[in-house]
């Protein structure tokens, strides 16, 4: 399933890499707002079950999405059948896709230019600071109710999400 899903990412990320340099950031900032509230409010995709090939169209598109939109986690998870694969398998499954496609991304921005080295700094703060949310995470995720958590993600997303669409109407509007 990985490597079906990289070969799709691959094709994905090389598409959008060409097409995202050529867009306005406001665009991009707009996209990213309506994404983020999609998330926050839409119902939940239920796909039909996809076959092992079909993993190859999901990483092209999911890639494509990720270089305007960032996190297509909840995307890529949509995808992986509770009633093929283990919870377990599931987690590991989404992990070792985004992991896979970010490294693809970030290779598709550097193809386009982007400069690294001066951000090295704050992507390796921005790793010890992942890891210690997700155990924090964790931690509070197994205190907190269901309906607590599907409240407290839904309202930091909307409030994000509304930022996002703040600053790229207010841009537009300049």
């Amino acid at each position: 399933m990985i490597a079906l899903f990289t070969v799709g990412t691959l094709a994905g990320a090389a598409i959008a890499a060409r097409l995202v340099e050529s867009l306005p950031e406001v665009t991009l900032r707009l996209a990213l707002a309506l994404f983020v509230l999609y998330a926050a409010w839409a119902r939940r995709l239920h796909p039909p079950e996809i076959p092992p090939p079909g993993m190859v169209l999901v990483g092209a598109l999911t890639a494509f999405v990720s270089l305007f939109v960032g996190a297509t986690g909840p995307f890529v998870a949509a995808f992986l059948s509770p009633r093929r694969l283990h919870r377990e398998v599931i987690v590991a499954g989404i992990a070792a896709c985004m992991t896979v496609q970010h490294l693809i991304k970030a290779a598709a921005f550097g193809y386009i230019g982007f400069v690294y080295a001066p951000w090295l700094p704050l992507v390796g703060a921005m790793i010890v600071t992942g890891l210690a949310s997700t155990l924090a995470g964790r931690h509070l995720l197994r205190r907190v109710s269901p309906a607590r958590f599907a409240l407290l993600f839904r309202t930091v997303l909307t409030i994000l999400g509304l930022r996002l669409l703040w600053l790229a109407l207010t841009e537009l509007a300049a």
